[in-house]
């Protein structure tokens, strides 16, 4: 797996798994949030994470954004 991008939250992390969601590539979430658990899920860092192969297509999604 290799670091796709570092959110400032885990709300803005999920929000960019919909499109990942949309374009079939798996990802996971890292995050110290305690599983999405309020408040932290709006207030601590996440990293999303893809595979190699679909590292550069993710990555131009986040041109998009």
């Amino acid at each position: 797996m290799k670091k796709l991008k570092e959110f400032n939250n885990r709300f803005e992390a999920d929000a960019f798994a919909i499109t990942l969601d949309r374009e079939n590539i798996p990802y996971i979430i890292q995050s110290s949030d305690s599983g999405s658990q309020i408040p932290a899920y709006f207030s601590i860092d996440a990293t999303i994470m893809v595979s190699e192969e679909d590292y550069e297509k993710a990555r131009a999604l986040l041109v998009r954004i």
